[in-house]
């Protein structure tokens, strides 16, 4: 009898793997997805004139002034996500200071035709798969309390 009690708890351990396996393999697609459809969240815009807009996939930040400046509660891009800074000039800046305790992951697009500062006393991450297409950049864990004009 103790080979047959050999086998069953093997037999158990094995399927106790492949529900272990499905449920892992779950919970990574679901982050993979999340990560993938993700966009800064809750901007407030604290100094300048400007509009921020989502629409699906895609947030607009619309700057009608030489310096904006953003508080976000988290700023990260998914990999099917793109962010549009529509800067006035090239010399344009738009401070994006984020308030929360996420790091920021960029896997997506971020454009803007001038300055764009990315603060993040979390950090911040740049993905095998992120492009970045803007005038300047400076992504710090450092603090900024305004844009110096």
């Amino acid at each position: 009898m103790t080979p047959l009690k050999t086998v069953f708890r093997l037999d158990s351990v094995t399927k106790l793997a492949d529900k272990l396996s499905v449920s892992v393999l779950a919970v990574l697609l679901s982050s993979t997805s999340l990560a993938s459809q993700e966009l800064p969240q809750n901007g407030q815009i604290l100094s300048g004139t400007g509009s921020i807009v989502q629409d699906g996939a895609d947030m607009s930040i619309t700057q009608n002034s030489a310096n904006l400046d953003i508080n976000w509660n988290s700023f990260s891009i998914g990999a099917e996500n793109t962010v549009t800074f529509k800067q006035p000039s090239a010399t344009s800046t738009a401070l994006n200071r984020v308030t929360g305790t996420q790091t920021s992951a960029i896997h997506g697009k971020m454009t803007a035709n001038g300055r764009v500062f990315l603060l993040n006393p979390n950090g911040v991450m740049f993905g095998a798969g992120a492009q970045v297409n803007v005038g300047s950049l400076v992504a710090s864990t450092l603090g900024l309390s305004k844009i110096e004009t």
